[in-house]
Order: C-alpha cells, then structure tokens, then sequence
C-alpha cells in the first residue's frame, strides 16, 4: 500500500547529496514526487530525521538549484527524503514557489504545442 500523497514519476538521473553529518554521497533517483525522493545509494548511513541535507542534480539544465532536504527513511535499496525548500545564489525559497514556476513552464509547453 502507497501512503504518498503526490503522485511520484519513475525518473532515473544523478544526484549528489551532501550532509554535514558525514560528506558528500552520489547517487541515482529511483522516483521523484512533489513532495520527495528515493535515491538509491551506497553506502547508506545512519541520518537523523531532523536534519537537513542539501542535493542537487549535476545533469539538470540548472544545476545552481540546492534543494533542501530532510531524511525520511532507509532499505537495502536507498534512501528517501523530503524535500524542504530550494535555493539558489545562498537564498532559500518556498519549495511551492517551485512548483508554481514549473507548472508555468508546463502549461507555455503545452500551449505551444498546440
């Protein structure tokens, strides 16, 4: 059974996590939703909850976007974590914003695709 609330996306690309519990990690998304991510990585560590971690994906178009993040939990196969806020240039922004200029973009795609 799926307790998520959003609606995750089966998207596989690299990510870097960095923690300032124990350094830099790479990984690989396994799925994306609005609210968080599963990264599949090695070695998994032991996280706090309450702690916030930053990630960013090296192979995105704006690879300057930080997201803020928070462990949720762990399996033999990764990580998940909820995503927090953004920034960019060391200032943080409502992670809704984000999504509101994504659903922007959508929408002008869709349109000129018509």
């Amino acid at each position: 059974m799926d307790n998520r609330i959003e609606g995750r996306k089966w998207i596989r690309t690299s990510v870097k996590l960095y923690s300032p519990e124990f350094g830099k990690f790479s990984g690989v998304s396994q799925d994306i939703s609005d609210s968080g991510i599963f990264i599949e990585m090695a070695p998994s560590v032991c996280l706090e909850t309450n702690h916030e971690h930053k990630l960013v994906f090296p192979n995105s178009a704006n690879h300057r976007v930080v997201f803020n993040v928070r462990f949720v939990r762990s399996s033999k196969q990764g990580m998940a974590f909820q995503f927090v806020d953004y920034e960019t240039a060391g200032i943080r922004y409502p992670i809704n914003e984000l999504r509101s200029i994504w659903n922007i973009h959508k929408s002008s795609q869709v349109a000129a695709a018509r």
